[in-house]
């Protein structure tokens, strides 16, 4: 007989229920600027730091064809962000929610 415990064995340490550990939850500080609980984010649409001098155009028949239809018939290069701390929330938005979007492509 060895003196080893078995795994089915009801006494042994590994095979008794433990209690359940209860700790404070910590807000998701991401979702507020600075990480400060009080205050949002307060979000605005810029353009992006890398396509500061493209303008927001019509795609060419080739770019749609690039993009697969992913982007729309409308290049978009604004991104989401907030406007006190800067942190960027949406790299891409959609192209129906850009600002210099014409009046006849408008949904």
């Amino acid at each position: 007989m060895s003196t080893e415990r078995r795994r089915d064995d009801p006494d042994a340490k590994w095979n008794q229920e433990r209690p359940a550990k209860s700790r404070a939850k910590k807000p998701l500080l991401k979702l507020y600027c600075r990480g400060n609980v009080n205050t949002p984010h307060q979000y605005e649409l810029t353009k992006q730091q890398w396509a500061t001098n493209r303008p927001c155009r019509r795609a060419t028949e080739q770019e749609q064809q690039w993009w697969r239809g992913k982007r729309g018939p409308w290049l978009c290069w604004h991104q989401e962000q907030c406007s006190s701390c800067g942190k960027i929330t949406r790299h891409f938005i959609g192209w129906a929610e850009c600002p210099d979007l014409p009046e006849e492509l408008k949904p």
